[in-house]
């Protein structure tokens, strides 16, 4: 019965926590044109003509062995957890 209610009770914190945060968690999001590497044509090689451009500017943290909106959320729920370990 202990564990239900911790377990409710990190639920119900978590939430007014995102409740609580100032305007939108999530950027807008769809496909991004200006990813689209237009100097390689689509038949040669599909994957660098939709990704090319991210490709050319996209930084990999030393820390980390990847790059991306997973990035982002996993940064994000770590500092959330901290804070939520430090309260």
């Amino acid at each position: 019965m202990k564990r239900i209610a911790l377990f409710a009770a990190c639920l119900l914190s978590t939430s007014v926590v995102a409740l609580a945060a100032d305007g939108p968690q999530v950027k807008p999001w769809g496909v991004d044109l200006s990813y689209i590497d237009k100097s390689v044509k689509p038949g040669d090689d599909f994957f660098n003509y939709g990704n090319g451009g991210w490709l050319k500017t996209a930084t990999i943290p030393a820390d980390r062995t990847y790059a991306g909106v997973n990035l982002e959320i996993d940064t994000q729920n770590e500092q959330r957890l901290k804070d939520i370990v430090t309260e």
